[in-house]
C-alpha cells in the first residue's frame, strides 16, 4: 500500500473538504510519507494543526484504512500467489475501482447515464455467481464498505 501522503494525492483536484486537505498536502513539502497514523499525528502536533486540520485528517484516514483493509482482503501475505491468483485479485480490484470512480461521479452528478450503468454492473459482478466463485469475500458487504467509503468525500 502507498504511504498516506500518495495516497491523498488523488484527491488533489476534487472541490471537497478532502481535496483541500490533499492540497495542503501537496502544498506543503514536508507532509512525511509514512503509513503510521502515529507518525502523522506527531508531526500535525509539532506543527500546531487547527482543528479544521485535523478533522480533514481523520476524514481521510478513515477512507485510507477501509481502502487499505478492502485491498488487504484480495492479497495473501507471505504466501507465493500463482499467477490465475493474481488474475482474479486483479478483476476484482478493478471492479472495486470502477465502482468507486461510478459512486464518486454519481455523488456529483445522480444522473450521469454512464456512471448509473457503471455502478450497476459493478453490483451484478459483486452480487453474482461469478464473484463468489472467484473469492469468499462476500459481495453485500464489500459494496457496504466502497458505499461509506464514498459518502465520506
Amino acid at each position: 500500500m502507498v504511504s498516506f501522503k500518495k495516497w491523498m494525492e488523488q484527491y488533489k483536484d476534487e472541490y471537497s473538504q478532502i481535496g483541500e486537505f490533499a492540497r495542503a498536502i501537496v502544498a506543503e513539502g514536508t507532509f512525511p510519507k509514512s503509513s503510521n497514523m502515529d507518525v502523522l499525528f506527531e508531526y500535525m502536533e509539532k506543527r500546531d494543526a487547527c482543528l479544521e486540520y485535523y478533522k480533514s485528517f481523520y476524514k481521510a484516514w478513515g477512507m485510507y484504512e477501509r481502502e487499505r483493509a478492502v485491498e488487504e482482503l484480495f492479497r495473501r501475505k507471505g504466501k507465493a500467489v500463482k499467477n490465475y491468483e493474481r488474475l482474479i485479485n486483479a478483476i476484482i480490484l478493478q471492479a472495486v475501482d470502477d465502482y468507486r470512480a461510478a459512486l464518486r461521479v454519481l455523488s456529483k452528478n445522480p444522473k450521469n447515464i454512464q456512471a448509473n450503468r457503471d455502478k450497476s454492473d459493478c453490483e451484478r459482478f459483486f452480487l453474482g455467481k461469478w464473484f463468489s466463485e472467484l473469492t469468499d469475500v462476500d459481495g453485500k458487504w464489500l459494496m457496504y464498505i466502497l458505499q461509506g467509503e464514498a459518502e465520506q468525500i
